[in-house]
């Protein structure tokens, strides 16, 4: 392979990254379509080849289209593995481990994430450390005490700090800010989704400063603060429709329905909750729909229909048990002793 054609396929890879912080997934997609589903015994072909495979599963995933993405991800471990390329394989497995946990297959994931750890641990990386730590982390809050976990959460956003890879910094903050969602600490929470959008800002990332902008005003509701809250979607949901992030969305249109719940807004918190659970639906995320019964349960509490709030906290409850999500199943059934 001549120099010219491995420097054109590296200015094909940092366009198709440098669309993915503009959060234009499609795009990225087309860019890197005709690089891929191609053998070659080039290693230095075959390693760009993985690293675009790398990318466009990244850009599925944002879609939502996780079947497609899991397809990418499963083609860069193939690859990284003749290659033998332990950096390559370990960046595929920590994102294999992300899809399948999403798409509540959490006993591969985790066999992904522990591969991924193996040789994160031997190479030292620091971008590798920090993601594996942060997939790791993010799998293992669903089950485990979110004390425990937080530990986990530093070390990987250390690592990524070292590394300069402000993109998955932001992401780290982001998830890091959940662990205190966890402990009711909303004012803890809401200062650590604010720090996940200012650095999602400084990188550019147009998809994060979203997310950490719908996060924080979803704190903001718990706290009473609505005003404020709705303020934060109007940064976030533009963002969201943009990037045709339907996940996002999902989040954006669950808090809407806080913010309306408690504000007696009945109607119209129904009405969100209702797309909402649509939405999670439409993306196959049932984390993200048990999260949404939970809150239309509580909604139903507050609004003091004490039966339909039973049926919604019971299968959020079944769901978040399905799901090995225990955090989450014992507060529904918090919920529901508290309710007799």
């Amino acid at each position: 392979m001549t120099k010219q054609a491995v420097g054109n396929l590296d200015t094909v890879l940092k366009e198709a990254n440098d669309l993915i912080t503009q959060g234009e997934w499609t795009q990225a997609i087309k860019l890197l379509d005709p690089l891929l589903d191609k053998y070659t015994e080039d290693p230095v072909l075959m390693n760009a080849i993985v690293r675009g495979y790398l990318l466009r599963g990244f850009c599925h995933s944002e879609l939502s289209e996780m079947t497609l993405s899991q397809k990418d991800y499963d083609k860069a471990l193939e690859h990284s593995l003749t290659l033998k390329d332990k950096t390559l394989q370990a960046q595929s497995h920590a994102r294999l481990a992300n899809i399948l946990w999403k798409t509540a297959k959490r006993e591969l994931a985790l066999k992904h994430i522990d591969q991924a750890k193996t040789i994160a641990d031997r190479t030292k990386d620091p971008f590798l450390e920090g993601l594996v730590g942060l997939e790791r982390a993010t799998i293992h809050m669903l089950s485990e005490k979110p004390e425990i976990i937080e530990k986990e959460y530093r070390s990987a956003i250390l690592a990524l700090e070292r590394s300069g890879d402000l993109r998955e910094l932001s992401r780290a903050y982001n998830n890091f800010a959940t662990n205190f969602l966890y402990r009711a600490d909303f004012v803890k929470a809401a200062e650590l989704f604010d720090k996940a959008r200012k650095i999602a800002q400084r990188a550019n990332y147009a998809p994060m400063v979203a997310w950490g902008s719908f996060n924080r005003g979803g704190c903001l509701s718990e706290l009473g603060r609505f005003d404020e809250a709705l303020a934060e979607l109007d940064v976030a949901v533009p963002i969201l429709h943009k990037t045709n992030d339907v996940f996002g969305l999902q989040g954006a249109q669950e808090i809407y329905g806080i913010i309306y719940s408690k504000k007696k807004d009945w109607s119209k918190a129904e009405e969100h909750f209702l797309i909402a659970r649509g939405l999670a639906q439409k993306c196959k995320m049932q984390f993200g729909e048990a999260k949404t019964l939970y809150n239309m349960g509580r909604m139903y509490k507050w609004r003091g229909d004490k039966a339909r709030a039973m049926r919604f906290f019971k299968e959020a409850k079944e769901m978040f048990t399905k799901l090995e999500a225990r955090s989450d199943a014992e507060i529904a059934e918090k919920e529901m002793k508290e309710l007799g």
